[in-house]
């Protein structure tokens, strides 16, 4: 039997819709909200974390945005890849919509590995790419 959406689920995918199709679905005992597959966002102990890269990070932490944090085996872990909404636009509609596309965009933004193609496989470690 589907788990039953709280309230703040419901209203964020509707809040959401004009990204597209939004789908939450449970997550470590909160939810995660996707757009055409992509997640953007978790709702974990009733609060509201983007998900984000380092630019997104610093404008979300300039506006008092938190990491999420969690206790595991005596010491707290940061995931300094989701940050909160921030305070001040917790009853802004429009705000919460622009941070969350702010969030797609952000998160599915090409990564630099640094690495050099190759580099670090066997056969480059064992010479046998000369």
């Amino acid at each position: 039997m589907p788990a039953t959406k709280p309230e703040m689920v419901e209203y964020l995918e509707e809040l959401f819709a004009p990204l597209g199709a939004v789908d939450a679905a449970l997550l470590f005992g909160g939810w995660v909200l996707r757009s055409g597959g992509r997640a953007f966002a978790v709702i974990l102990d009733g609060t509201l974390y983007f998900r984000v890269d380092a630019g997104l990070r610093e404008r979300l932490a300039a506006l008092g945005s938190r990491p999420f944090v969690y206790a595991k085996a005596g010491r707290t872990v940061t995931v300094g890849r989701f940050m909160s909404a921030p305070d001040a636009d917790a009853d802004d509609a429009g705000a919460l919509l622009a941070w969350a596309r702010r969030s797609l965009a952000a998160e599915f933004r090409p990564r630099r590995s640094g690495r050099i193609a190759g580099a670090g496989s066997r056969a480059h470690a064992a010479g046998g790419d000369r």
